[in-house]
Parts: C-alpha cells; structure tokens; sequence
C-alpha cells in the first residue's frame, strides 16, 4: 500500500490538496549607487539656469516607458537618473513638484539623464550633454 495519497479530484473540485506555491517576492531590489557619477554630475553647470559647478545632482523619480525606467514612488531612483541643479533650482523643483518643474523649464529630465549617464566618466562629454540641452531649448 501507497504511503502517498493521490490528489484525485475533479477539476474545479473544492477537494483538491492546497497549493504550495511560493509567492513572488514583493521585496523591492536595492537602489544601484555609482559615486563616481554623481561626482561628476556635481560638477556639471545646472542643467536650468547654467550656474557652474551645479553642485547637487538631483535624483528623477518620474517613471518612463520609453527609457525603461520604472516609478519609484517615494524611494530614490538608481544614481544613473540624476541631473545636475544648482541649489536654487533643486530647492524649486522639490517646492512644485517633479513634473511641473521639469515641464515648466522645458526639459525631458529622463532623456537627458539617459544621455548622461551614457557619457560617465568622460567629464567633457557630460558637460556637452548639458550645454547640448541648452541649445535645443532657445
């Protein structure tokens, strides 16, 4: 004789044996640092007002299909999706919110951060990123 019992129930039936599948886990994965790359985005002139050094590298939360960038709520993005603003401009951008802010100044905060970070470590091809923002909004 089995010592194992067959689950022999019909489909549908409510007498089947419980699942024991594991769920997803809902934990969120850890935040990528690069601090070489926020240096250098520090160093940059603000992205709005041209003030240089920018000084703060301010961190885009807005999410992007397009870019692949998810939303990340409240917690902050990877390190990869940060702009470089003087203290002033990141000051406003966080008193009117995110998307009103970079509608406001005319800028596609998440392009731009793809554009940067294509261009880590070479500090005069992140600068030209920033100049090249400049250019294609006057």
């Amino acid at each position: 004789m089995s010592s194992r019992i067959d689950n022999l129930a019909p489909p549908g039936s409510l007498f089947k044996a419980p699942r024991l599948e594991r769920r997803k886990s809902r934990m969120r994965s850890e935040r990528v640092h690069d601090d070489k790359h926020l240096a250098l985005v520090r160093k940059l002139p603000c992205i709005c007002c041209g003030t240089e050094p920018a000084g703060e590298a301010a961190h885009v939360r807005m999410s992007s299909a397009a870019h692949s960038k998810p939303n990340t709520g409240t917690r902050k993005p990877d390190d990869k999706w940060t702009l470089p603003l003087c203290h002033d401009c990141h000051m406003e951008q966080h008193s009117e919110g995110e998307l009103t802010f970079w509608h406001r100044v005319g800028i596609s905060a998440v392009h731009w951060c793809v554009d940067l970070y294509k261009m880590t470590g070479d500090f005069g091809a992140m600068r030209s990123v920033v100049m090249r923002s400049f250019r294609e909004r006057t």
